[in-house]
Order: C-alpha cells, then structure tokens, then sequence
C-alpha cells in the first residue's frame, strides 16, 4: 500500500468484509479512519418509476448561467470550483438540474456510463428545497437516460439517509448490495 497518498483525504470501498478489520487497523496507524456501511441501489427499465421529468433540465457548458448557477451550488454543497473546473464537469459529464426562479437548486449526474450500467452520483439539493421534490426530479431525468439506453442506473448512498433512501425507492431503486466505505483523513 505504498502507493496510497497518506497526505490528504480519500474513502475507499472494501468489497471483502474479512478485509476491513486490516485495512482499517493499518490506516488508524496512519491517520483518522470511519467507516460507514452503503447501500448500492439499482433500478432499470422495468422498476423505474419517473418523477416530474418536465422539472429536469440537462445543465450545458456553453449556458453561462447554467455554468455560474452550478459553480454557486456546488461551493454550497462540497467545493469551491471556478468557472473552468464547472465547464470542465459539466462537458465530460451528464448533469440535470432543476431550478427555481432562476436559481439552481438541485443537480444530479451520470458519473460514469457504460452499455449496462451507469453510476450515478453527484446529488445535491439545496436545504431550504428539501422534500419539493427538487432532487428527484433532477435524479429521474438521469435515470430516463440510463434506461433508454438499455443499462441500469446503480447509485451508493449512506445507509442512515433515510429520506434520500426514500426518494430513490420511490423512483423504484432497489437495495442490491450493502458495502463498507473508510473515509481517511491523515
């Protein structure tokens, strides 16, 4: 494990449970370590249920307000980005948002999309537009995208997130797998 940087936060996934007990005690020696279970979620053609589609608009980098309102959102959420990192992720990947009197105030992303499965990620609403169904709608869009194309759209998500595990059942998401994560900080 040599090659792991040591010097900065990373959470990685240990799909065998008889390895967590070593990786997580040679990381505490290291540095800060949590772990966390996940559920990994998948819904296809036949079990998705679509929300409010009309609501989801795909967020386009050549758009400037798409562009400003998704770098406001995401230093909301989990990082201060420019506008050139925003361009950057919304070309390379596929993002809904849903907004609000011109206010972005919800995305959703395709972080990875092959023929059978696309990951899904990203999903952040703003709190104040909590359970208006915001983040459904942006999520919905993403899977419409995933089905029609002929694969499954598979998202990880905390076990304790309730009311996200909530929305994504309504979508018709169903629990396929459940698998720790180690968040490390050194």
């Amino acid at each position: 494990m040599e090659y792991i940087p040591y010097d900065r936060k990373f959470k990685t996934v240990v799909y065998e449970r008889r390895l967590l007990d070593p990786v997580v005690n040679f990381l505490k020696a290291k540095g800060e370590t949590k772990v966390e279970e996940y559920l990994n979620m998948t819904v296809d053609e036949n079990s998705f249920k679509p929300f409010m589609l009309e609501r989801a608009i795909r967020l386009n980098a050549e758009n400037r307000h798409h562009v400003d309102e998704f770098v406001h959102l995401k230093q909301m959420s989990d990082r201060d980005i420019d506008v050139v990192t925003a361009i950057k992720l919304l070309t390379k990947y596929r993002y809904y948002g849903v907004f609000e009197n011109e206010q972005l105030v919800s995305r959703a992303c395709a972080l990875l999309r092959m023929p059978e499965v696309w990951t899904i990620g990203d999903v952040y609403i703003y709190p104040s537009y909590r359970s208006r169904g915001c983040a459904k709608a942006a999520t919905s869009a993403i899977i419409r995208d995933a089905v029609i194309s002929g694969a499954r759209a598979l998202l990880s998500i905390v076990e304790n997130n309730v009311p996200a595990i909530h929305v994504y059942r309504a979508l018709g998401y169903k629990r396929s797998l459940k698998i720790p994560w180690v968040s490390f900080n050194p």
